[in-house]
């Protein structure tokens, strides 16, 4: 009996392991079917959360909030308030120096020959002869001249340091890659102009 139950055993194993082993059986698995159970009117279904788009990646080309931006009217406001006031807010401190070096220097060329030709008047004022009248009259008009001239370098120098700070406020934080680098070269027997794009 035991001899029996021993083969019967191990005929089993053998089919099974043949059926495992032979593609031409077909296999537990592909057989089963689960069966689709109706779901009640009353029960709850599970429904799946929506999940929010994923964002899209930013250009390379769009880095607006990352560059920071002067504003050109603020620049121009600022320059022609203060010399050199529209180079300090566009970060051009050279600049900056050099328009409230010049705008100061024909200020005070200015106010210097207004003093002179104030001077002027008071001697061709109290003047005791013609002579003496004649020379502080020409002293007059030449202090005249050139307190114009003051006043009108002072005023260029003044309108072209507000285009400078317009112009800067625009292209302030420009990605320098973008543009040829414009160079000057010097050298003892030459001067020469190159640009790298």
């Amino acid at each position: 009996m035991k001899s029996a139950l021993a083969i019967t055993a191990l005929m089993c194993a053998l089919w099974g392991s043949c059926a495992l082993a032979d593609p031409a059986l077909p296999s537990m698995t592909d057989t089963l079917v689960t069966p689709e159970l109706p779901v009640a009117p009353d029960t709850l279904a599970v429904r799946s959360v929506p999940v929010a788009p994923a964002k899209k990646p930013a250009k390379a080309s769009d880095r607006s909030d990352k560059v920071p931006h002067r504003i050109p009217m603020v620049a121009m406001a600022l320059s022609g308030v203060f010399p050199g006031g529209g180079q300090l807010y566009t970060q051009k401190y050279y600049r900056a120096v050099i328009f409230a070096g010049a705008i100061g220097y024909f200020g005070y060329g200015y106010y210097r020959e207004d003093k002179a030709m104030n001077r002027e008047v008071n001697l061709a004022n109290s003047a005791e002869s013609d002579a003496d009248f004649m020379l502080h009259q020409n002293n007059y008009y030449a202090h005249y001249d050139n307190r114009r001239t003051f006043q009108w370098w002072g005023v260029g120098a003044l309108l072209f340091s507000m285009i400078d700070a317009y112009i800067d406020a625009h292209m302030f934080k420009f990605d320098e890659r973008a543009e040829p680098a414009i160079t000057l070269r010097a050298t003892p027997t030459s001067l020469a102009l190159s640009a790298k794009f």
